[in-house]
């Protein structure tokens, strides 16, 4: 043991655990939410769906902003053609 030193682990570290237990959770939620959400929607292809719920599983954080931008965000098209 160093003279005069601390003992315990420093706070930074600590902090720095506790933002990336954090960041895991939110990953979980946004995971969980997407998949639900993937297979309760209609905007997604029926066939289309599997290949989704895998990408999403896998790829997660590049597939959330794509899978967001192209079925959540983006106006659906419409079926009337004008």
């Amino acid at each position: 043991m160093i003279p005069g030193g601390k003992q315990g682990v420093p706070l930074p570290i600590l902090l720095f655990f506790a933002g990336h237990i954090l960041t895991m959770f939110l990953m979980f939620a946004l995971t969980a939410f997407y998949i639900v959400y993937l297979f309760r929607t209609d905007r997604v292809a029926q066939d289309k769906k599997a290949l989704w719920a895998v990408v999403l599983f896998f790829a997660n954080v590049f597939a959330f902003p794509v899978f967001w931008y192209l079925y959540i965000w983006k106006e659906p098209e419409s079926l009337s053609g004008g």
